[in-house]
């Protein structure tokens, strides 16, 4: 006989919605299934007895619940939930999971288990699948992209389990963490529907850089003739971006971008080089590397055996990488919203702005800005009119239309040194994993953050494909966030023909009429996908209809509410 479960009584389930809702999680995005009964249940409750809990949206792929998650928290700042069904929807997130926990952000995934037994309670198991879907260790498919995982158990405080979680979480290096809830243990009675009160702050407070390590620095950079800052992230803290504008500004100290996914100095700040070319690395003679996991291309570059090379972050190791051999003559763990106002004020006392040194840097700078604003317009003006359209002009199209409310979620393709990018949601960019599809999901979730803003995806026809285009349509539409999508459609793999070029660059494939495994044509028609969720669609070939076209979709966006998608046909 099973046992029944009283519906008028409080469960574990209620406590755990209240408790998330008490934490500061907004949002729940969720592909549930047979496991989340209780959670069902206790979500009428709350509609019906006015309750807390988060706001569950129906996601219908887990990868796309992931990516929302991730874009909302880089607009937001804020953590929020996941929930999947047990083993096979833990499975369906781990590409997006390995996205969060490479580009160091907070999720709380949360997966439902199998029931624990075959019988004795409402809760037991009643479809095949009860017993496929139970692993010996389910814990154990995410171990290595989570910083925490755990199944909650008959007995504990459900509020404990959660604020242990969420502890992790935010401690830095940030980064997902997962909690399993057993049916049985959801149903069961708990004291209240109420949430115990967060008595304490979450996280670990950053760790501070070593002040006689920054002095270091500081000397090394006074004296360099041609020094050099490489970043990636640092612009994830918003003020990061001034701050480093004003060392770099005061020291003449350029920046240059080695796989940048965010805004880290404004685009015509006197002082920022743009992307990383290998000649830089291989001039400057004091280098600091900050927030940056891949500095350079081992392989095809690296700093003279002279030059100082300093890390500095976090985790300035990246200890989550198996191999990771960078050269450095100092290694300083710290938090850069901290380093970088120390290191202008210790570099004060070793170098004035005004001294000979600066102001020998700041035309060594202006000449180099000069030679490369040059070649930049020479070539934007060559790829106007080229057919198929060139992602150069395809980009700095993109940038016509947009302006300071536009927030641009970047997978592949675009080339920001044609671009004006200068405020901290201007740009997001894919993580350095490379789970592909990342940015609709994203961009939804940052629209959802911030539905202020005016949001543009971009990202390539593969990218489209793994980005679950049905789903993320879907939700758009049903939770009403208008975003405009930009695929940049090339018929193919570019990164696997680029690979085989640099592994054999004489080699058979390049030199065949057709290299295997990198065409995606007949290519479908994008355009149309997104007007099964009431959207509007259009195909570009020709180069001159791109503004017009993009300005089209804009109007759709922003008067109708309604998403839009341009497929671009380039080159």
């Amino acid at each position: 006989m099973a046992k029944k479960i009283e519906l008028n009584s409080a469960t574990v389930a209620d406590t755990f919605l209240a408790t998330l809702a008490d934490r500061g999680i907004d949002y729940a995005f969720v592909n549930a299934g047979t496991d989340w009964a209780p959670v069902v249940e206790a979500l009428v409750k709350v509609s019906e007895t006015g309750g807390r809990a988060p706001k569950f949206i129906n996601v219908p792929h887990e990868n796309t619940a992931m990516a929302m998650a991730h874009g909302y928290y880089l607009v937001s700042g804020k953590m929020q939930m996941v929930g999947v069904h047990n083993n096979v929807g833990t499975a369906n997130a781990l590409c997006g999971l390995m996205n969060a926990s490479h580009d160091h952000v907070p999720v709380l995934l949360v997966a439902g288990r199998a029931p624990i037994t075959e019988q004795g309670s409402d809760a037991s198991r009643e479809v095949l699948v009860h017993w496929a879907q139970e692993n010996y260790d389910q814990g154990g498919i995410v171990r290595e992209q989570v910083k925490w995982d755990y199944e909650l158990r008959a007995g504990q405080e459900v509020e404990d389990i959660i604020d242990r979680a969420l502890d992790i979480a935010v401690t830095v290096p940030e980064g997902p963490v997962y909690l399993m809830l057993p049916r049985e243990v959801l149903t069961a009675p708990n004291s209240g529907s109420t949430a115990k009160p967060r008595r304490r702050a979450f996280g670990v407070v950053p760790p501070q850089p070593n002040e006689e390590a920054i002095e270091e620095v500081a000397k090394w950079l006074a004296s360099a003739k041609n020094p050099l800052i490489i970043t990636s992230v640092a612009g994830r803290i918003p003020e990061n971006i001034d701050n480093l504008s004003s060392l770099a500004e005061k020291f003449a100290l350029p920046v240059a971008q080695h796989g940048a996914r965010c805004v880290n100095l404004p685009s015509r700040h006197p002082m920022n080089l743009g992307t990383l070319t290998d000649d830089m690395v291989e001039r400057a003679d004091v280098i600091l590397v900050l927030d940056c996991e891949i500095p350079w291309i081992r392989r095809q570059t690296g700093p003279a055996p002279e030059t100082k090379v300093i890390h500095l972050g976090i985790d300035p190791l990246y200890q989550e990488f198996p191999i990771r051999g960078f050269e450095d003559d100092l290694a300083i763990a710290g938090s850069s919203l901290t380093a970088i106002p120390m290191l202008q004020d210790v570099l004060s006392a070793h170098l004035g702005e005004d001294s000979l040194t600066v102001a020998a840097r700041r035309q060594e700078i202006a000449l180099a800005q000069s030679e490369r604003q040059a070649l930049l317009e020479e070539t934007l003006e060559k790829s106007r009119s080229q057919v198929p359209i060139n992602p150069v002009w395809l980009s700095a199209c993109i940038d016509a239309v947009s302006d300071d409310n536009t927030v641009i979620v970047n997978e592949v393709g675009l080339n920001v040194n044609h671009m004006e990018l200068n405020h901290p949601w201007s740009l997001f960019v894919g993580p350095p994993v490379g789970g592909l599809g990342w940015s609709l999901g994203a961009g939804l979730g940052a629209k959802l953050a911030a539905p202020e803003k005016d949001v543009i995806v971009v990202l390539g026809d593969g990218s489209y494909m793994f980005a679950n285009p049905t789903p993320s349509h879907y939700v758009a539409t049903a939770e009403n966030l208008p975003i405009l999508t930009v695929v940049i459609n090339n018929s193919g793999w570019e990164a696997i023909r680029r690979a085989v070029q640099s592994v054999y660059p004489n080699g058979r494939a390049i030199l065949s009429n057709r290299m295997p495994l990198v065409h995606l044509d007949p290519s479908p028609a994008f355009e149309k996908v997104v007007e099964a969720s009431g959207g509007w669609g259009e195909r570009v070939t020709n180069p001159e209809d791109l503004i017009p076209t993009l300005k089209r979709a804009w109007e759709i966006v922003k008067t109708e509410k309604r998403q839009a998608l341009v497929n671009v046909i380039c080159g």
